[in-house]
C-alpha cells in the first residue's frame, strides 16, 4: 500500500500542470526585390480576431507599441523609415479604458534596403509586440528573424523560439 502510495505521489510530483500562454498573433515575413538593386522586407500581422496589438507609430507612453530592431551592418544599407500599412487603427480600447492606436486588421510593415557586400551572409533582428483582448493583456513578445544569402538566393525566416 506505501508502495502505491509513494508512485501515485511521485507521478502527481513529477507531471504538474502549468499554465502555457497561447500567442494568437502571426507573423508572415518575406523580401520583395523593387529593382536590380534594391530589396525590402515586409512582415505581415496575421491577426487573431479577439487580439489586438499597438501602432508602431502609437505615441502615448502608457503602451507598448511594436518595435522592429533591424540595425545597418556590414550586410544590410537601410533606406527610409519603417512603414505600417493598417486597414485601420482604433484609437480607444473600451475594455482597457486608454487611449491609443489599436491594430486589430492585417497590416504590413516595409522597409527598403540595399545589399552592400555580396557572398554568403546572415543578418539577424527581433520584432517584439503586445498582445491584448478585451479580457487579456499577455506579457510582451518577442520573435526573432534572420535575413541571409546562400548561393545567391536573399531569404527571411523566423528563427525558433531558442535560436540566438
Amino acid at each position: 500500500m506505501i508502495k502505491h502510495c509513494f508512485l501515485i505521489l511521485l507521478f502527481i510530483l513529477t507531471t504538474q500542470l502549468q499554465a502555457q500562454i497561447i500567442y494568437s498573433l502571426k507573423w508572415k515575413a518575406e523580401i520583395a526585390n523593387t529593382d536590380a538593386k534594391t530589396y525590402k522586407i515586409i512582415l505581415e500581422l496575421i491577426p487573431d480576431t479577439a487580439f489586438y496589438t499597438v501602432s508602431m507609430f502609437d505615441d502615448t507612453k502608457a503602451l507598448l507599441p511594436i518595435t522592429i530592431d533591424l540595425k545597418e551592418d556590414k550586410n544590410l544599407l537601410l533606406m527610409g523609415e519603417w512603414i505600417e500599412n493598417p486597414r485601420s487603427i482604433l484609437s480607444h480600447h473600451d475594455a482597457l479604458h486608454i487611449d491609443g492606436k489599436f491594430i486589430k486588421e492585417r497590416t504590413t510593415y516595409t522597409r527598403a534596403f540595399k545589399l552592400k557586400r555580396g557572398g554568403i551572409f546572415v543578418t539577424k533582428f527581433q520584432l517584439s509586440f503586445w498582445e491584448i483582448s478585451d479580457n487579456i493583456a499577455l506579457p510582451p513578445r518577442d520573435i526573432n528573424f534572420e535575413i541571409y544569402r546562400l548561393k545567391g538566393l536573399l531569404k527571411i525566416r523566423q528563427l525558433k523560439k531558442n535560436s540566438q
